[in-house]
C-alpha cells in the first residue's frame, strides 16, 4: 500500500519539524549523542527554506569549521531542546583546514 504525497509530506515535515541542529562525530554516537565533537566544533542550526516536495525535504547547507586531521564518522541531529534524535554513518578524514558543508534530509517512501 502506497502513501499519498499529502501524508509523506506531513511525515517530512515532521521530521523536518523536529530537527533543530547537526552535530559531528568521532564514533558512533548511539541512541545518546555520544562521541560528538561539540563544543571544538559546535552545533549547526539547520534551515528548512523550502516545503516538502513528494515527501522529500532538504534542509540549507549547514557548514562546520573542520581542522585537518578531524575524523566524522558520522553526523547528528539534535531537536531544538538539545536533545539527540538520530544519525547517519559519515566516514571522512579531513587533511586539511576546510569548511565541511552538509545539508540535512528526510525522504518518505511508501
Amino acid at each position: 500500500m502506497s502513501r499519498s504525497d499529502t501524508m509523506k509530506n506531513a511525515l517530512a515535515q515532521g521530521f523536518a519539524d523536529a530537527v533543530a541542529e547537526l552535530s559531528l562525530h568521532n564514533g558512533d554516537p548511539g541512541t545518546t549523542g555520544a562521541n560528538d565533537l561539540a563544543p571544538g566544533i559546535p552545533h549547526a542550526a539547520v534551515t528548512w527554506s523550502n516545503p516538502p516536495d513528494a515527501g522529500v525535504i532538504v534542509s540549507d547547507p549547514v557548514s562546520f569549521t573542520v581542522t585537518s586531521g578531524t575524523v566524522v564518522t558520522h553526523i547528528g541531529a539534535w531537536d531544538g531542546s538539545g536533545n539527540f534524535m538520530d544519525s547517519i554513518a559519515n566516514n571522512l578524514t579531513f587533511s586539511e583546514d576546510t569548511a565541511y558543508a552538509v545539508a540535512a534530509s528526510y525522504s518518505q517512501e511508501n
